[in-house]
C-alpha cells in the first residue's frame, strides 16, 4: 500500500510542477490575431445601383468580386476592395453618362472610390459622333460632387482628337474636362 501511495504522490507532485513551470515558461506561443486585417465577408458578381429620390439612376457599380473589411480605428465604416470594378456614373445635369473600368478598386463608405491599374473613363454622348475615352493608371472619383481626379499620365482619345497630359480634374456634372500639364495633342477636322 506504501507504494501505491507513494506512486500516487509522485505522480501529483510532478503533475504540480509540470503546471507551475508551464505557467512561468509557456512552451507554445498565441498568436494575436488583428481582425481588422481580415475580411468579414465577400461576394461575387456584385452589382449595387444607387438612386436618388425621384428614382432616377445616380451610380451604378458592378464588380466580379468584392471583399468588405471592417471598420478599424481610423475608418469608421470599413474598407472595400473590388476586383475587376465597372462603375457607370449619370450626369445629373446633362445628356452624357460616364462608364469607369480597371483591374482593382477601393470603395471608402459612399464617399470615394479609388481605382487602380488599367484605368479607362469614356464619356458616352448620344448626340457626339463617336465616345471619348480617357485611360490612366489610377483615379479618385467623389460619389456627392461627381468630381473625378487623376494625377497620373493620361491620354484622351475621340473622334475628333488625341491627347496627352499630365493628370486630369473632370467634373461630370458640368461634363468639364481640366488638364493639369504637359498637354499635347492633335486635333482632327471633321
Amino acid at each position: 500500500m506504501n507504494g501505491r501511495l507513494f506512486t500516487l504522490a509522485a505522480i501529483v507532485l510532478i503533475v504540480a510542477l509540470y503546471n507551475y513551470v508551464e505557467r512561468r515558461h509557456p512552451t507554445t506561443e498565441t498568436a494575436t490575431v488583428n481582425t481588422a486585417n481580415l475580411p468579414d465577408y465577400t461576394m461575387t458578381r456584385v452589382e449595387i445601383t444607387t438612386t436618388g429620390d425621384s428614382g432616377a439612376i445616380h451610380d451604378k457599380i458592378e464588380a466580379d468580386e468584392l471583399i468588405h473589411y471592417p471598420a478599424s480605428d481610423d475608418e469608421w465604416q470599413g474598407r472595400v476592395e473590388l476586383s475587376q470594378p465597372r462603375m457607370e456614373i449619370f450626369s445629373q445635369g446633362g445628356d452624357t453618362h460616364w462608364r469607369l473600368e480597371a483591374t482593382r478598386g477601393e470603395l471608402f463608405g459612399r464617399s470615394r472610390a479609388l481605382l487602380r491599374d488599367g484605368v479607362t473613363i469614356t464619356a458616352v454622348d448620344p448626340a457626339a459622333e463617336g465616345d471619348a475615352i480617357i485611360t490612366t493608371s489610377a483615379l479618385e472619383y467623389r460619389f456627392h460632387s461627381q468630381l473625378l481626379e487623376s494625377e497620373g499620365a493620361i491620354k484622351l482619345r475621340s473622334p475628333q482628337m488625341n491627347l496627352s497630359a499630365g493628370g486630369l480634374q473632370l467634373d461630370m456634372r458640368r461634363d468639364q474636362i481640366t488638364l493639369h500639364h504637359g498637354v499635347h495633342g492633335k486635333y482632327h477636322e471633321p
